[in-house]
C-alpha cells in the first residue's frame, strides 16, 4: 500500500480536546437549526379567537376557512387562576396584547402570535390595568387603569414609562388612538352624561367633542382621521352618528326611532360602517356608506344574536360570533359574494374572533 495514503488514526489528548470543543460549539447550533426547520411556518393571514373547547377559556388560531386549529396560549401559560381577555393584534410589532385578570388584580401582557415571548407589561398587584390598545406604530399602549376610579393610562409598548393621563374623579375609559398618534379619544362622564373627549398625550389639552345630552359610546376615528363614528341616544333611540375629527358637523346616519343601532366599526378603507340593529324581530348586522344612504342587512337571522364583529384586513369580509343553538360559534360573511360561512362547529364556545395578517412571510 502506498504510504502516502495511510492515515494516522491515533487520538492524542490534544486532538480529543479539539474535537470536544468543536462539538460544544456546533451542537447547540445544530439543535436550534433543526428546531426551526421542524416548526411549521405560520400562514400570512389567520383568525385568532377565544374558546373553551379544552375546558378553559384559552386563545386559539385557525386558517381563514376554519381549518388547522391550533392553541396559541393556554391557562398553563398564565398566572394561577388567570383569565385571558380582550386580545388585540398590532401588525407593526407583530405582537399580541391582552389583559389577564385574577381574583386580586389585572395586568396587560404581550406575546408573539405563536404564544412565545410572553411578558407582563404592567405587573402592578395594587391596580387593575385592562383594555390594552396599542398605537398603530406599536410604540405606545393605551389602556384603562382602575385604582380609586377609572382613568386612561399610556405606556411604552415594552412596559416602560407608565403614566395616568386623566387622574380625574370621573369615569374615563375606552381610549382610542388617532392616526397621528398625538391624541387619544376617550369616554368620560365628567360633565354629566358620557361624551366623547380628546386629549393630548400629556393629558393636558382635554376637549369634549360630542357635547350631547344623550349617552355617546362605541366610537373611533376613521382610517384617514377626518371623522369619528359613534353611537348615541341623543335623538331618542340609539342611532349611528358621524362627526368631524374636531367635533361639530354631527350627522345622524341611521335615524330610525323604531329600532336600536349600536357598536359601529369602520371598514379598513373608511367607505363603509358595520353595526348591529335591534328591533322587534331581533338582531342583525348591517352596513351603511360612511356618507349615509340606505343601510344593507347582511345576516338575515333576527332570531340569532350576533356580536364581536371584525372587518377583514382588505375589507371584503366580516367576522362575527353568533349563538344559533347551545354554543357560540364563529362565522364569516363575504360581502361581494353575499356568502355566509360557519367556521367553527363543536360542543364549545368559540368567540371574540379577530384577523391577524403579516406581510412578507
Amino acid at each position: 500500500m502506498n504510504s502516502s495514503l495511510k492515515t494516522d488514526v491515533r487520538w492524542s489528548p490534544a486532538r480529543a480536546r479539539l474535537v470536544a470543543a468543536g462539538l460544544a460549539i456546533c451542537f447547540p447550533l445544530l439543535v436550534a437549526v433543526l428546531a426551526a426547520c421542524s416548526k411549521k411556518a405560520l400562514p400570512t393571514t389567520e383568525i385568532l379567537f377565544l374558546s373553551d373547547r379544552d375546558g378553559e377559556h384559552e386563545l386559539y388560531a385557525m386558517d381563514v376557512d376554519g381549518g388547522q386549529v391550533r392553541r396559541v396560549l393556554s391557562v398553563d401559560d398564565l398566572p394561577p387562576g388567570g383569565q385571558l381577555s380582550r386580545p388585540v393584534w398590532n401588525p407593526a410589532l407583530g405582537r399580541l396584547f391582552f389583559s389577564v385578570s385574577t381574583t386580586s388584580n389585572a395586568d396587560i401582557y404581550t406575546c408573539d402570535r405563536s404564544g412565545d415571548h410572553l411578558q407582563n407589561l404592567t405587573d402592578t398587584p395594587s391596580r387593575y390595568e385592562d383594555h390594552p390598545v396599542p398605537s398603530p406604530s406599536g410604540d405606545l399602549v393605551a389602556y384603562t387603569v382602575v385604582s380609586f376610579d377609572l382613568d386612561v393610562g399610556v405606556m411604552d409598548s415594552s412596559g416602560g414609562n407608565p403614566r395616568n393621563l386623566t387622574a380625574h374623579s370621573a369615569r374615563d375609559v375606552s381610549p382610542r388612538w388617532g392616526p397621528g398618534e398625538d391624541r387619544l379619544l376617550f369616554s368620560s362622564n365628567r360633565e354629566g352624561t358620557p361624551n366623547i373627549y380628546t386629549m393630548t398625550l400629556d393629558g393636558r389639552e382635554v376637549t369634549n367633542l360630542s357635547r350631547g345630552k344623550g349617552q355617546d359610546g362605541s366610537f373611533s376615528w376613521s382610517p384617514d382621521g377626518s371623522q369619528i363614528v359613534f353611537e348615541s341616544d341623543r335623538d331618542g333611540a340609539k342611532d349611528i352618528f358621524v362627526m368631524g375629527a374636531e367635533g361639530g358637523d354631527i350627522l345622524n346616519l341611521t335615524e330610525t326611532p323604531q329600532r336600536r343601532e349600536t357598536s359601529p366599526i369602520w371598514s379598513p378603507d373608511g367607505t363603509q360602517i358595520a353595526f348591529y340593529v335591534e328591533d322587534q324581530s331581533g338582531w342583525d348586522i348591517y352596513t351603511i356608506s360612511s356618507g349615509g344612504g340606505l343601510p344593507q342587512v347582511i345576516t338575515h337571522t333576527p332570531a340569532v344574536r350576533e356580536f364581536s364583529m371584525a372587518w377583514s384586513p382588505g375589507g371584503e369580509k366580516i367576522l362575527f360570533t353568533a349563538k344559533e343553538s347551545e354554543y357560540f360559534d364563529i362565522y364569516v360573511y363575504d360581502l361581494a359574494k353575499k356568502d355566509l360561512l360557519r367556521l367553527t362547529q363543536n360542543k364549545a364556545n368559540d368567540y371574540a374572533p379577530f384577523w391577524v395578517q403579516v406581510d412578507g412571510l
